[in-house]
């Protein structure tokens, strides 16, 4: 199967498992105790009377947050004696997750830029260190050139052949000197 076609059921598994880690983060502790610091006191109706430990406890049990079958909406509702407030918490609650989605987010992206940061700066280094490597390798050895068969040829070896291309151009052009004198001796 190609991966551009439909999603595998392994991918749907991943989303359905995503999709109920957020359900449970929309109606935890954190996320509903900062709703509550969030909701201005005419929505509290229904934690009048209400000890404030059991705040979170008692929004909790009004809240449902339900995953939509089969999609990456959760629906997010809460019972309570007035629907002003009802819409006031839901409110609340969802900018609470959303606040606490985004500095996770944050926190996550800062680290992995701090971790890319680091590889670079190791990278630098491994390449200043092969730059330094290279540079005494050459000043010890000389260039490699390659020739006509791709192969590499030592610094040696390239001496040599220059020499060789030298002496084969002082030969030629004495034989032709030596063609010319004994053209103007006839």
């Amino acid at each position: 199967q190609k991966q551009d076609h439909l999603s595998t059921v392994g991918d749907h598994e991943t989303s359905e498992d995503t999709m109920a880690t957020h359900q449970k983060l929309i109606a935890s502790p954190i996320v509903l105790q900062n709703a509550i610091k969030q909701l201005p006191a005419q929505y509290r109706v229904d934690l009048v009377g209400v000890p404030i430990h059991k705040w979170v406890e008692t929004i909790a049990k009004g809240l449902s947050a339900r995953v939509t079958r089969k999609t990456n909406f959760i629906d997010v509702s809460y019972r309570s004696k007035h629907p002003e407030a009802a819409a006031a918490v839901v409110r609340a609650v969802i900018n609470s997750y959303w606040k606490c989605v985004e500095e996770k987010h944050r926190a996550t992206t800062g680290e992995t830029l701090q971790s890319y940061l680091q590889k670079s700066e190791d990278l630098k280094l491994k390449l200043a260190q092969k730059q330094s490597q290279l540079l005494k390798f050459t000043e010890k050895v000389g260039y490699l050139t390659a020739n006509a068969d791709d192969k590499a040829t030592e610094p040696l070896v390239q001496r040599a052949l220059r020499l060789n291309d030298a002496l084969l151009d002082v030969q030629e052009r004495r034989l032709e000197l030596q063609a010319t004198l004994s053209a103007v001796d006839a």
